[in-house]
């Protein structure tokens, strides 16, 4: 039995969902700063191209879970059960 209203956890469930994807946009972006400076000094610095390993493999993680998480919230039968299943609801997230 909730306690809030459903206003209320529609509301809170916009901002952990705002959080989550500013979280991983900015990590994908760290990712991507530290790819392109890593690419411009690694024939200076050799040591550098396991750290260009490293924010490529990043990179690709993070661009993959951002489609994840977006694909999650439209056709799964699984989002009926998330907490953010008012949100995706009323966004028209779900297309069938």
């Amino acid at each position: 039995m909730h306690t809030l209203s459903e206003q209320v956890r529609l509301n809170e469930a916009r901002k952990k969902l705002a959080k989550s994807r500013r979280w991983a946009t900015g990590l994908l972006l760290a990712a991507c700063v530290l790819f392109a400076a890593s690419a411009v000094y690694v024939r200076q610095y050799p040591w550098l191209g396991f750290v260009k390993a490293f924010a490529e493999a990043a990179m690709v993680g993070c661009a993959g879970g951002l489609v994840c998480r977006n694909r999650a919230f439209q056709t799964t039968p699984r989002a009926a059960d998330s907490p953010y299943r008012d949100f995706a609801a009323q966004s028209g997230a779900y297309r069938r």
